[in-house]
């Protein structure tokens, strides 16, 4: 099962015969071509020469190992042309040197090389690199590479080609985006992300099965996608001074502790907590599992609540549309689009403000008189359609949906309106069509070039 052997082989100047069939070799190893023997897949037994039958070589892959000595002198010759031509390449980006060293700390600007003159572990420390040449793909034999301080604004699709990558950090760079072929990089247990201008991660990152450290510290990651749940060998997970609103139930899944007072587990630090509060993140994982089992319950008896209003059931959907009747949830088990069509709703359940996840609410051709002053808790709406109820008057609390775009009030029995609706700076649409005004409060006027 020999996976290696010692360079000291080649001592064996006397040797005519070497049989290393069936074994474990993935590279063969360069000192057997100072045997000066020829290299042969089948073997022969009154023939002198190398068997390396059966092996799972990679490099040289077994096709060129297939055709003996002189082709995997060739390849080799390649890759030391091919690895010198990729450090002219970033000598050139950088304006300098790059030294050959034993082994590449953080702050170093070199690189190690093996017995095949592979490039193996590489940094190019506080370089002023702006971006990474597609040639850097070739150095598929990297299992180190070092990017500290410099200003890269993006990954070339080619990083994806260093499959052998074990530790890959990119800190302190300008990094906004990560290619999807990051998510190839399945042999890494550490990646280091830290001080860039991250905003979103791809979902491809699901894919590094083998992470154990994850740094993401100082970015502007507002959310995190869902497979980032399926990173099962990660330890830590460094997501301090981000801009994390919701705390990802996904990392729920990792089963890790979660902190804001220690480096350990999911370490979330100075993110702006709205979902679940602060002060429930700060109690831990449990808290948090807690918090959105409640929500959930919460949600729930709402919607019962609603069912039972309009006698008939609320289904769950993919997207609400105005004749629709039901709801989308997100992944979080949160209500943020309802609609009920049509269903003689007659009043609002004051438990509609429960659900202040909502962005959509459609309540056309309904009964609805009034609205609770429960409404105005409902502040991430952003579309309101009220379209063909019985609506006499509203209530002042309207004027805190501060981020209602779209507002639809055709269609009702309207006299007046309450001045508080002057807040809603951010309509784009308003429609108030068919009602019964004679006239508009001094802080709606102001809103005239969009009323329609």
């Amino acid at each position: 099962q020999l996976s290696t052997l010692p360079p000291e082989i080649v001592k064996l100047q006397n040797l005519t015969s070497l049989d290393l069939s069936n074994n474990q070799l993935t590279q063969f190893p360069k000192a057997l071509l100072d045997l000066n023997l020829e290299v042969k897949w089948d073997k022969k037994w009154y023939e002198e020469g190398i068997y390396v039958k059966d092996n799972p070589f990679q490099t040289p892959p077994v096709e060129i190992v297939q055709q003996g000595r002189q082709a995997i002198i060739d390849y080799y010759a390649s890759v030391r042309l091919l690895n010198e031509s990729t450090v002219k390449q970033l000598e050139q980006r950088i304006g300098r040197k790059l030294e050959k060293l034993d082994e590449v700390k953080y702050d170093s600007v070199g690189y190690v090389q093996n017995e095949y003159d592979e490039i193996t572990e590489l940094s190019l420390y506080d370089c002023g690199l702006k971006d990474l040449p597609p040639e850097i793909g070739e150095l598929q034999n990297l299992t180190v590479l070092y990017l500290w301080k410099n200003q890269l604004s993006h990954l070339p699709p080619e990083i994806g080609k260093l499959q052998n990558l074990t530790s890959l950090s990119l800190y302190k760079n300008q990094l906004s985006t990560l290619p999807p072929e990051i998510g190839k990089l399945q042999n890494l247990t550490q990646l280091d992300l830290g001080f860039n201008q991250l905003s979103n991660l791809p979902p491809e990152i699901g894919q590094l099965q083998n992470l154990t450290i994850l740094e993401l510290y100082h970015n502007q990651l507002s959310d995190l996608p869902p497979e980032i749940g399926q990173l099962q060998k990660l330890n830590e997970l460094k997501l301090h001074y981000n801009q994390l609103s919701k705390f990802p139930k996904a990392l729920l899944n990792l089963n890790l502790v979660v902190s804001i007072d220690s480096y350990v587990g999911i370490y979330v630090k100075d993110n702006p907590f709205q979902t679940p509060p602060v002060e429930i993140v700060q109690q831990g994982r449990q808290a948090i599992i807690d918090y959105y089992a409640s929500v959930r319950l919460l949600n729930e008896s709402t919607v019962k609540q609603l069912e039972q209003r309009i006698g008939r059931k609320l289904e769950k959907l993919d997207e609400v549309k105005y004749d629709s009747v039901g709801y989308v949830q997100n992944e979080y088990d949160e209500i943020t689009e309802l609609s009920l069509y049509d269903c003689g709703l007659k009043d609002l359940p004051p438990e509609i403000g429960e659900l202040q996840n909502l962005t959509v609410l459609y309540l056309w051709k309904n009964q609805l008189s009034h609205l609770p002053p429960e409404i105005g808790k409902l502040q991430n709406l952003t579309s309101l359609s009220l379209y063909k109820n019985q609506l006499s008057t509203l209530p002042p609390e309207i004027g805190q949906l501060q981020n209602l775009t779209s507002l639809d009030l055709d269609n009702n029995q309207l006299s007046h309106l309450p001045p508080e609706m002057g807040q809603l700076q951010n309509l784009t649409y308003f429609n108030l069509d068919n009602n019964q005004l004679s006239d508009l409060p001094p802080e709606i006027v102001k809103l005239q070039p969009i009323i329609k």
